[in-house]
This record gives C-alpha cells, structure tokens and sequence, in this order.
C-alpha cells in the first residue's frame, strides 16, 4: 500500500535508516511533499519526503526496504507531481552510497558538486539535481541499465 499522507511511522524509518531527523516537522504542511510504502504487514517499508525549499527546488530525502518500490509507475507519479510545484529536484547523497548514485543517475539526476558536512551538519555529500526534461522516468524511454538490485537500502538524504 502507498500513501501520501504523512506518517510518524516514516519519520521514524527515515531517521533508522539515514540518521535523518524529522521529528517534530510538520510534514502536512506545504512545504513538504510525503510519500509512504508499507509492506503486507502494514509495516513502512519506504518513505519519501520532498521539502520545497524554494518555490522552485524540492529538496528529496528517501529511503526503501523493497525492492519493489522503484517501480517506474509509482516513480513517474513521484516526479509529475514534484515538477508540478517544483522546476528542480535536489538530492545529496553521501559518496559512498554506489547504489543510490547509480540509481539517481538512472533516473536523470546529475552530479553538480561536493560539500562538506551538508548533511546534517555532520557528513559529506554529493549534489546530484534533476530537471523535468532530465528525468527519464517522466518519458517514455527506459533508463539505461535498470536493475532492481540497486534498491534495497536506497539512501538518498
């Protein structure tokens, strides 16, 4: 089952996985966009947040157990509706998360820079971005070397 309302339970695997803390965000405010994935238990088994930082730039943080959440259908839908508000789509990944670089790479991000400490104050990251006519889940066109293998324990922050 997805969801798109926000959940304490995804703020919870969000911090277990990623060390990222949003505990005591409002997530239905506008500023965030929220997407949840729970298995057959009804436990989460992904969670996205998108915070618009700017009028003009979501800012993505998410994580999945599933390999089965990637699916292009329901990543399509993410991505329409993040562009809907959103001419830009930030991720920061940290360098050594190969499966989450080749992932975002797949789907269209590009790599725009290195930062030190920008995430969570605490540790280094890459600056990956995507545009509308980068992203290659919004066409028709297959990413180049899909493979649900990248998956499980996706961390972008």
């Amino acid at each position: 089952m997805i969801s798109f309302a926000p959940d304490p339970s995804a703020v919870k695997f969000l911090y277990d996985r990623l060390g990222v803390d949003f505990s005591g965000v409002d997530l239905g405010h506008d500023k965030y966009f929220c997407c949840t994935a729970y298995d057959d238990l009804g436990r989460v088994s992904g969670a996205l947040v998108a915070e618009f930082k700017t009028p003009f730039d979501a800012h993505l943080t998410m994580a999945a157990d599933d390999v089965h959440l990637g699916s292009r259908k329901l990543l399509r839908l993410i991505f329409r509706v993040l562009f809907t508000r959103a001419k830009r789509v930030t991720a920061l990944i940290e360098p050594t998360n190969t499966h989450c670089i080749d992932l975002a790479t797949r789907i269209g991000f590009q790599r725009e820079g290195f930062a030190r400490r920008i995430i969570d104050g605490q540790r280094d990251g890459l600056i990956y971005g995507l545009l509308p006519e980068d992203c290659r889940v919004l066409f028709n066109a297959k990413p180049r070397n899909v493979s649900r293998e990248t998956l499980p324990r996706l961390r972008v922050v």
